[in-house]
């Protein structure tokens, strides 16, 4: 692998399979992931700054996903798809205490679940969960033991430039919801809201890496996928995510 550029997907391996994997007829479906090997590449990734986020030694059949908004932080993939909303739950939660919130209510919610196939093209398809209403309000159930948080703050001096680059960082600016929050309580608008709500999809970030791990499965009789693996892609969820802000009246 190239370990000054890696991909979003590493998956650590033997010195001899990061090399002989190559060979295989399927090898060329595994575009985006790396294939490190843990005697040479992993110790140069170490050294360059790479940090595997709570993750003292990995080991071979390891596979790490690149944290979209921090690009030298790896996460397991069994860790990534909590790792993922804690991180963004935190940042919501920041934004609102900058743009001066004295409460915040924030929720996920699963809406819909499939299940991950690999075609035979070598592309990757999804199939509905049969009862897939039910499938849902389980996921839900444990998101929101997971993810919940409601927040109450002192309500301080709004500080808007922040909450703007906070946004940014989390690539939130793109979403007409959470844009037109922040731009809700411009200091500059007299109008500024009190009470304010966004519901918006979170998950494309956690969907799209996983898609791509999923696409090691084309090399299954290669690589050792254990139960871990399965569990974090076999499903793909769609999670909504819900925002309240109450602000005060100053």
């Amino acid at each position: 692998m190239d370990t000054k550029n890696p991909q979003s997907i590493i998956r650590v391996e033997s010195d001899a399979l990061s090399l002989s994997y190559k060979y295989e007829q399927e090898s060329d479906r595994l575009n985006g992931i790396d294939i490190c090997s843990i005697e040479e590449d992993l110790p140069c990734l170490i050294e360059q700054g790479i940090t595997f986020h709570n993750c003292v030694q990995p080991t071979i059949g390891d596979t790490f996903i690149q944290d979209p908004y921090h690009k030298d932080i790896f996460v397991k993939i069994e860790d990534f798809q909590d790792y993922i909303f804690e991180a963004k739950k935190n940042c919501f939660s920041e934004i609102a205490k900058l743009l001066g919130a004295i409460e915040a209510d924030i929720s996920f919610e699963v809406i819909k679940s499939e299940v991950r196939k690999l075609s035979a093209d070598g592309s990757v398809s999804y199939e509905p969960i049969e009862s897939s209403v039910n499938v849902n309000n389980v996921n839900s159930e444990v998101l929101y033991k997971r993810t919940t948080l409601k927040s109450k703050f002192g309500g301080g001096e709004t500080e808007y430039e922040k909450a703007i680059e906070k946004a940014r960082e989390f690539r939130l600016l793109t979403d007409p919801s959470i844009r037109g929050l922040i731009e809700r309580r411009n200091p500059n608008d007299k109008g500024k809201v009190t009470e304010d709500t966004a519901t918006f999809i979170i998950s494309s970030d956690v969907n799209s890496s996983l898609d791509i791990a999923f696409n090691l499965n084309a090399l299954k009789g290669v690589f050792a996928l254990n139960t871990h693996f399965n569990s974090a892609t076999e499903v793909r969820n769609m999670v909504r995510a819900t925002l309240k802000f109450t602000f005060s009246e100053n």
